[in-house]
Formats: C-alpha cells, structure tokens, sequence
C-alpha cells in the first residue's frame, strides 16, 4: 500500500517551477516559395514541342517561297483518287 504525505499543514508552500526557456520552433512554409516553375517549364516543353514541326514547315516555305510559287504557277489540276481539280491560271 502507498503512504500519502500531507504536506498542507505547517510546512512551507512549494515553490513555483519556473519553465525553462525553450527553443522556438522553425516553421516550414506550407508549400515551397517557387512550386510554379516545374510547372512552367514543363509546359514551355510541351508547348515547343508542339511547335517544332510547323515552325520548320513555315521557315521552309518561307526559303523556297519562290520555288514553291513557280510550281504552284504551273499546275493545270490536282488529282486525288477519284476526284479532280482543275485549276484556273494564276496571274502575276
């Protein structure tokens, strides 16, 4: 069996316990500063890659937009299976 001491009648009060000081804690932001730019270069990839191709078609005509106007000058009709299109002349 446990013995209680009563410690109320003539002793002296306790003293207060002071707590120690304690360190303050780091508190981490709740998302990172920059979490938007794996998502903007990741779209920026997306986005040239989806560009390459007609960017090198349009840079193309654009070289040999002289070539391409003399054989487009020259044809007379288009075929395409079992359709046709004739073309009327074009003037300069």
């Amino acid at each position: 069996m446990t013995e209680q001491i009563d410690n109320s009648a003539g002793s002296t009060p306790p003293t207060p316990v002071t707590p120690e000081p304690s360190i303050p804690e780091v508190v981490e932001p709740a998302a990172p500063v920059m979490d938007w730019l794996p998502t903007m270069l990741d779209f920026l990839a997306r986005l040239i890659e989806a560009a390459a191709w007609p960017g090198a078609l349009v840079i193309t005509a654009l070289i040999f937009r002289k070539e391409i106007r003399d054989i487009a000058g020259n044809l007379r009709s288009l075929k395409w299976g079992d359709k046709e299109a004739i073309l009327k002349a074009w003037k300069r």
